[in-house]
């Protein structure tokens, strides 16, 4: 990942039978994940058990702006995400990820 892999703190729920995780990002966060490609709104997500993570960016009203998708490395916190008009690599911190892990089981 290198010096420019920044760890995000994103808001977490899970479905009940812990099959799909929730993740909310902020607006700081939504910068990281598009590799400054898109600014100003807030994203929201789903990490499943196998790492594979979809994304939908949204307009302050709710609307879709653009979709991202791309994979979580269980081991070492990072995603790589494509979309969105570009491409970056960010890492969860260690608190996320670990809840993350739990509500998907792993």
């Amino acid at each position: 990942m290198g010096s420019r892999c920044r760890a995000l703190n994103a808001e977490l729920g899970a479905t009940r039978d812990g099959a799909l995780a929730g993740v909310a990002f902020t607006t700081r966060e939504v910068r990281a994940l598009t590799g400054g490609a898109v600014h100003g709104v807030h994203a929201a997500g789903s990490v499943n058990d196998d790492g594979e993570v979809v994304l939908g960016v949204l307009r302050p009203n709710g609307a879709v702006l653009c979709s991202a998708v791309g994979t979580l490395d269980f081991d070492t916190g990072c995603l790589a995400v494509s979309g969105c008009g570009g491409l970056a690599d960010v890492c969860l911190d260690p608190a996320t990820l670990a809840a993350i892990t739990a509500s998907v089981g792993l």
